[in-house]
C-alpha cells in the first residue's frame, strides 16, 4: 500500500505543481515536507522515501481498477499507475 500513497503524492504534487507554493501550512509539521520553493516540491528526504516506496510496491490489479473507477467518476486518472515508469523519468 505504500507505493500507493507515494503515486498518489507524486500526481498530487505534478497536478498542483504551480499552486503548491501559495498553499498554508497547515500543521507545525508542513514545512517537513513540502519544500516551499518554487522549483522543488517535497524535500529531498520525501522524495527518496516516495522513490523506495514506488519501486517496493509496485501497481497492483487494485489500484488500477481504482484509477479506472476514478476515471470514470471524475475523468481524470493518475498517470504514475497508467505508467510508472514516469516516476522515474521526472523524479
Amino acid at each position: 500500500f505504500k507505493g500507493d500513497f507515494a503515486r498518489a503524492y507524486f500526481y498530487m504534487a505534478t497536478r498542483y505543481e504551480n499552486v503548491i507554493g501559495s498553499w498554508q501550512n497547515n500543521t507545525t509539521y508542513s514545512n517537513a515536507v513540502l519544500n516551499g520553493s518554487s522549483n522543488q516540491v517535497f524535500e529531498s528526504w520525501v522524495v527518496t522515501m516516495l522513490l523506495k516506496w514506488h519501486n517496493e510496491d509496485p501497481v497492483s490489479q487494485l489500484e488500477l481498477d481504482r484509477n479506472q473507477a476514478a476515471y470514470e467518476h471524475q475523468g481524470n486518472r493518475n498517470p504514475f499507475v497508467d505508467h510508472p515508469e514516469f516516476v522515474e523519468m521526472i523524479w
